[in-house]
Order: structure tokens, then C-alpha cells, then sequence
């Protein structure tokens, strides 16, 4: 439940966050936010929109090099919007 939390209730995201590692499979999306006890979490999942599917397969305590690198991510995601 603390995965899902933190995705429906991110302070901090980006989709993508990174490429891929493994071949045939989507760029993962990065997520900050709090569990349900408020601890503040990173999460990573693959999400699949056409499936209706995310696939959680990263969490734990938010670290500051990876608050870092989604923040980094998302801020090029915006620069690439404009």
C-alpha cells in the first residue's frame, strides 16, 4: 500500500526518469512521496497506460542522490516541453 501512496500522492515525479537497462522493457518512472506513515519514500515502477498497468519494483526511504536524479529528470522533461 505504501507504493501505491506514494504514486497517487507524489510530491516530486518524473516519467521517465531514466532509460530502460533492460531491453524490451518501458523507461521506469520515479516517484517521491509519503507512505502511509508519512515516511518520505522513492519508488520506481514500469507503467504500461495501454495494459492500465504499473509494475512497482523499486522502493525504499527517499535518498538525496535519487531525489536528485528525478528532480534533474523532471526538470529536463519541462525544458523539453516548452
Amino acid at each position: 500500500m505504501d507504493a501505491v501512496s506514494v504514486i497517487a500522492d507524489w510530491r516530486l515525479r518524473a516519467i521517465p526518469m531514466e532509460p530502460t537497462r533492460i531491453p524490451g522493457t518501458p523507461d521506469p518512472a520515479g516517484f517521491i512521496g509519503p507512505a502511509l506513515d508519512g515516511t518520505e519514500l522513492e519508488v520506481f515502477a514500469d507503467i504500461l497506460p495501454e495494459k492500465r498497468e504499473i509494475s512497482v519494483f523499486h522502493m525504499m526511504p527517499a535518498r538525496p542522490h535519487v531525489i536528485q536524479k528525478i528532480r534533474k529528470a523532471k526538470n529536463k522533461q519541462e525544458r523539453k516541453q516548452r
